[in-house]
Protein backbone atom coordinates (compact mmCIF):
# COMPACT_ATOMS: atom_id res chain seq x y z
CA UNK A 1 0.00 0.00 0.00
CA UNK A 2 1.42 3.42 -0.72
CA UNK A 3 1.94 6.20 1.35
CA UNK A 4 -0.93 7.75 -0.43
CA UNK A 5 -3.48 5.43 0.28
CA UNK A 6 -2.14 5.11 3.64
CA UNK A 7 -3.16 8.66 4.51
CA UNK A 8 -6.38 8.15 2.67
CA UNK A 9 -7.41 5.42 4.61
CA UNK A 10 -6.44 7.14 7.76
CA UNK A 11 -8.77 10.13 7.18
CA UNK A 12 -11.46 7.94 7.05
CA UNK A 13 -10.43 6.67 9.72
CA UNK A 14 -10.44 10.18 11.93
CA UNK A 15 -13.98 10.94 9.90
CA UNK A 16 -15.39 7.18 11.37
CA UNK A 17 -14.30 8.82 14.96
CA UNK A 18 -14.74 12.79 14.90
CA UNK A 19 -17.72 12.96 11.55
CA UNK A 20 -15.95 16.51 10.46
CA UNK A 21 -13.01 17.99 10.17
CA UNK A 22 -11.88 21.18 8.84
CA UNK A 23 -8.74 20.86 6.01
CA UNK A 24 -6.18 22.25 8.60
CA UNK A 25 -7.27 19.17 10.73
CA UNK A 26 -6.48 17.10 8.15
CA UNK A 27 -3.76 18.60 7.33
CA UNK A 28 -1.69 18.54 10.87
CA UNK A 29 -3.45 14.56 11.20
CA UNK A 30 -1.75 13.41 8.44
CA UNK A 31 1.15 15.67 8.38
CA UNK A 32 0.56 17.33 5.04
CA UNK A 33 -0.07 20.72 3.47
CA UNK A 34 -3.22 22.09 3.42
CA UNK A 35 -3.26 22.19 -0.81
CA UNK A 36 -2.17 18.10 -0.43
CA UNK A 37 -5.27 17.82 2.20
CA UNK A 38 -7.78 19.44 -0.36
CA UNK A 39 -6.59 17.47 -3.19
CA UNK A 40 -6.56 14.49 -1.18
CA UNK A 41 -10.44 15.19 -0.11
CA UNK A 42 -11.30 15.65 -3.41
CA UNK A 43 -10.42 13.03 -4.51
CA UNK A 44 -12.53 11.06 -1.92
CA UNK A 45 -15.04 13.27 -2.55
CA UNK A 46 -15.17 11.41 -6.70
CA UNK A 47 -15.32 8.00 -5.21
CA UNK A 48 -18.34 9.48 -2.84
CA UNK A 49 -16.93 8.41 0.14
CA UNK A 50 -16.77 12.37 1.66
CA UNK A 51 -18.39 15.72 0.75
CA UNK A 52 -16.54 19.20 0.99
CA UNK A 53 -18.46 21.11 3.36
CA UNK A 54 -17.54 25.04 3.72
CA UNK A 55 -13.82 24.70 4.96
CA UNK A 56 -13.62 21.42 5.75
CA UNK A 57 -14.77 17.74 4.75
CA UNK A 58 -17.02 15.22 6.55
CA UNK A 59 -18.48 11.44 5.48
CA UNK A 60 -21.31 10.83 2.56
CA UNK A 61 -24.26 9.81 3.98
CA UNK A 62 -23.97 6.59 2.25
CA UNK A 63 -20.74 5.61 3.32
CA UNK A 64 -20.79 6.47 6.73
CA UNK A 65 -24.25 4.37 6.86
CA UNK A 66 -22.49 1.52 4.93
CA UNK A 67 -21.23 -0.47 7.84
CA UNK A 68 -19.39 -3.47 6.73
CA UNK A 69 -16.66 -5.39 7.49
CA UNK A 70 -14.54 -2.42 4.76
CA UNK A 71 -15.56 -0.11 7.11
CA UNK A 72 -14.87 -1.06 10.35
CA UNK A 73 -11.85 -1.63 9.35
CA UNK A 74 -10.97 2.03 8.67
CA UNK A 75 -11.48 2.90 11.98
CA UNK A 76 -8.42 3.12 14.46
CA UNK A 77 -6.60 1.73 12.24
CA UNK A 78 -2.81 2.98 13.41
CA UNK A 79 -3.82 1.46 16.33
CA UNK A 80 -4.85 -2.30 15.53
CA UNK A 81 -1.51 -2.57 13.43
CA UNK A 82 0.67 -2.15 16.76
CA UNK A 83 -1.59 -4.42 18.43
CA UNK A 84 -1.75 -6.62 15.55
CA UNK A 85 2.46 -6.28 15.47
CA UNK A 86 2.81 -7.50 18.96
CA UNK A 87 0.15 -10.23 18.70
CA UNK A 88 2.27 -11.70 15.65
CA UNK A 89 5.72 -11.36 18.09
CA UNK A 90 4.23 -14.12 20.22
CA UNK A 91 4.24 -16.77 17.67
CA UNK A 92 6.81 -19.40 18.14
CA UNK A 93 7.34 -22.02 15.23
CA UNK A 94 4.86 -24.93 15.54
CA UNK A 95 1.90 -23.20 16.50
CA UNK A 96 -1.61 -24.20 16.07
CA UNK A 97 -3.28 -20.87 16.16
CA UNK A 98 -7.07 -19.79 15.88
CA UNK A 99 -7.48 -16.42 14.39
CA UNK A 100 -11.22 -14.85 14.93
CA UNK A 101 -12.73 -12.80 12.19
CA UNK A 102 -12.45 -9.44 13.35
CA UNK A 103 -10.34 -6.55 11.84
CA UNK A 104 -7.81 -6.11 14.77
CA UNK A 105 -7.20 -9.68 14.22
CA UNK A 106 -6.48 -9.34 10.26
CA UNK A 107 -3.72 -7.05 10.86
CA UNK A 108 -2.42 -9.68 13.67
CA UNK A 109 -2.50 -12.03 10.41
CA UNK A 110 -0.92 -9.23 7.81
CA UNK A 111 1.89 -9.07 10.50
CA UNK A 112 1.76 -12.86 10.65
CA UNK A 113 2.68 -13.20 6.92
CA UNK A 114 5.73 -10.78 7.48
CA UNK A 115 7.13 -12.78 10.01
CA UNK A 116 6.52 -15.91 8.19
CA UNK A 117 8.05 -14.41 4.76
CA UNK A 118 11.27 -13.23 6.84
CA UNK A 119 11.54 -16.72 8.26
CA UNK A 120 11.28 -15.70 11.35
CA UNK A 121 8.59 -18.45 12.18
CA UNK A 122 7.72 -21.60 10.20
CA UNK A 123 5.34 -24.56 10.46
CA UNK A 124 2.43 -22.85 11.26
CA UNK A 125 -1.24 -23.99 10.97
CA UNK A 126 -4.01 -21.45 11.47
CA UNK A 127 -7.71 -22.75 11.84
CA UNK A 128 -9.85 -19.66 11.22
CA UNK A 129 -13.54 -18.77 10.82
CA UNK A 130 -12.80 -15.69 8.53
CA UNK A 131 -13.23 -14.90 4.85
CA UNK A 132 -11.08 -11.68 5.01
CA UNK A 133 -7.62 -13.57 7.09
CA UNK A 134 -7.06 -16.74 4.73
CA UNK A 135 -6.57 -15.06 1.32
CA UNK A 136 -3.37 -12.76 2.75
CA UNK A 137 -1.84 -15.76 4.25
CA UNK A 138 -3.01 -18.64 2.88
CA UNK A 139 0.17 -18.71 0.52
CA UNK A 140 2.30 -18.81 3.10
CA UNK A 141 1.20 -21.73 5.74
CA UNK A 142 -1.62 -24.18 5.80
CA UNK A 143 -4.85 -22.87 6.53
CA UNK A 144 -8.28 -24.67 7.60
CA UNK A 145 -11.16 -22.18 6.74
CA UNK A 146 -14.31 -23.54 8.71
CA UNK A 147 -17.40 -24.57 6.85
CA UNK A 148 -20.86 -23.02 8.03
CA UNK A 149 -23.41 -20.47 7.37
CA UNK A 150 -21.65 -17.22 5.31
CA UNK A 151 -22.28 -14.10 6.98
CA UNK A 152 -21.21 -11.17 4.52
CA UNK A 153 -21.41 -8.50 6.79
CA UNK A 154 -18.60 -9.87 8.99
CA UNK A 155 -17.06 -11.69 6.56
CA UNK A 156 -16.98 -14.97 8.35
CA UNK A 157 -19.05 -18.22 8.61
CA UNK A 158 -20.34 -19.46 11.83
CA UNK A 159 -23.48 -21.88 13.18
CA UNK A 160 -23.54 -25.30 13.98
CA UNK A 161 -21.36 -26.96 10.80
CA UNK A 162 -18.45 -24.69 11.79
CA UNK A 163 -18.88 -25.24 15.64
CA UNK A 164 -18.83 -29.21 14.89
CA UNK A 165 -15.33 -28.81 12.73
CA UNK A 166 -13.83 -26.67 15.63
CA UNK A 167 -14.38 -29.22 17.94
CA UNK A 168 -12.00 -31.65 16.25
CA UNK A 169 -9.05 -29.75 16.68
CA UNK A 170 -6.21 -28.51 19.55
CA UNK A 171 -5.39 -24.72 19.33
CA UNK A 172 -2.08 -23.70 21.23
CA UNK A 173 -3.31 -20.04 20.75
CA UNK A 174 -6.02 -18.13 20.21
CA UNK A 175 -6.70 -14.73 18.91
CA UNK A 176 -10.16 -13.08 19.53
CA UNK A 177 -12.06 -10.06 18.98
CA UNK A 178 -14.65 -8.41 21.54
CA UNK A 179 -17.33 -5.54 20.77
CA UNK A 180 -17.01 -4.36 24.02
CA UNK A 181 -15.53 -5.90 27.33
CA UNK A 182 -17.95 -4.61 30.37
CA UNK A 183 -17.02 -4.54 34.12
CA UNK A 184 -19.73 -6.07 34.57
CA UNK A 185 -20.21 -8.59 32.30
CA UNK A 186 -16.86 -9.46 30.57
CA UNK A 187 -15.93 -10.08 26.98
CA UNK A 188 -18.94 -9.10 24.38
CA UNK A 189 -19.86 -9.80 21.43
CA UNK A 190 -22.97 -8.32 19.27
CA UNK A 191 -24.46 -11.97 18.74
CA UNK A 192 -25.18 -15.64 20.19
CA UNK A 193 -23.26 -17.66 17.69
CA UNK A 194 -20.44 -15.47 18.06
CA UNK A 195 -20.35 -16.19 21.42
CA UNK A 196 -20.91 -19.75 21.17
CA UNK A 197 -17.76 -20.30 18.72
CA UNK A 198 -15.66 -18.09 21.09
CA UNK A 199 -16.32 -20.07 23.98
CA UNK A 200 -15.47 -23.41 22.21
CA UNK A 201 -12.02 -22.11 21.11
CA UNK A 202 -11.62 -20.83 24.57
CA UNK A 203 -12.34 -24.16 26.24
CA UNK A 204 -9.55 -25.42 23.76
CA UNK A 205 -6.81 -23.47 23.77
CA UNK A 206 -3.90 -23.50 25.61
CA UNK A 207 -3.98 -19.24 26.06
CA UNK A 208 -6.19 -17.20 24.47
CA UNK A 209 -5.64 -13.21 23.73
CA UNK A 210 -8.30 -10.75 23.49
CA UNK A 211 -7.30 -8.02 20.62
CA UNK A 212 -9.18 -4.47 20.78
CA UNK A 213 -8.54 -1.41 20.04
CA UNK A 214 -9.03 0.85 23.58
CA UNK A 215 -12.44 2.23 22.70
CA UNK A 216 -13.79 -0.82 23.51
CA UNK A 217 -13.37 -0.91 27.14
CA UNK A 218 -16.09 0.09 30.11
CA UNK A 219 -19.21 -0.62 27.29
CA UNK A 220 -21.49 -3.24 27.24
CA UNK A 221 -23.05 -5.30 23.93
CA UNK A 222 -25.48 -8.02 23.69
CA UNK A 223 -23.59 -11.34 24.86
CA UNK A 224 -21.01 -12.42 27.14
CA UNK A 225 -18.79 -15.13 26.15
CA UNK A 226 -15.86 -15.39 28.93
CA UNK A 227 -15.15 -13.56 32.51
CA UNK A 228 -11.18 -11.96 32.96
CA UNK A 229 -10.05 -15.34 34.16
CA UNK A 230 -10.61 -17.20 30.99
CA UNK A 231 -7.99 -15.04 28.70
CA UNK A 232 -4.70 -15.07 28.75
CA UNK A 233 -4.30 -11.48 27.82
CA UNK A 234 -5.79 -8.25 26.37
CA UNK A 235 -4.07 -6.73 23.97
CA UNK A 236 -5.39 -3.03 23.40
CA UNK A 237 -3.44 0.75 22.51
CA UNK A 238 -1.99 2.76 24.06
CA UNK A 239 -4.67 5.44 24.01
CA UNK A 240 -6.65 3.43 27.12
CA UNK A 241 -6.82 5.80 30.37
CA UNK A 242 -4.45 4.66 33.26
CA UNK A 243 -7.83 4.72 35.67
CA UNK A 244 -9.91 2.26 33.08
CA UNK A 245 -6.94 0.33 33.07
CA UNK A 246 -6.30 -0.25 36.74
CA UNK A 247 -10.12 -0.78 37.26
CA UNK A 248 -10.09 -3.63 34.78
CA UNK A 249 -7.01 -4.76 36.15
CA UNK A 250 -8.25 -4.50 39.44
CA UNK A 251 -11.02 -6.87 38.56
CA UNK A 252 -8.26 -9.52 37.16
CA UNK A 253 -7.81 -8.68 33.20
CA UNK A 254 -4.41 -9.37 32.23
CA UNK A 255 -3.78 -5.97 29.82
CA UNK A 256 -0.69 -5.05 27.60
CA UNK A 257 -1.19 -1.44 26.36
CA UNK A 258 1.00 -1.52 23.38
CA UNK A 259 2.61 1.58 22.80
CA UNK A 260 2.53 3.84 19.50
CA UNK A 261 4.94 3.42 16.82
CA UNK A 262 7.08 6.45 15.65
CA UNK A 263 6.32 5.67 12.14
CA UNK A 264 3.07 6.61 11.31
CA UNK A 265 2.97 7.49 7.81
CA UNK A 266 5.89 5.88 6.33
Amino acid sequence: MSKIERREKKLLELLQTYRRLDISQVADWLEVSETTARRMCSKLEETQKVIRVHGGVQLSEQYQNDYSYHNKELRYLHEKVAIGNYCASLIKSGERIFCDSGTTIHQFVLSLVNRIKAEEVGDIVILSNSLANFDPIANYCKVILLGGEVRLSRLDVCGSVAEEVLRKFHITKAFLGADTISMKKGFMTTDERTAQMNEIVIADADTSYVLVDSSKFNKSSFMSYAEPEMITEVVTDWNLDAAIQTKFEQLGYTIQAVGEPDNRFE
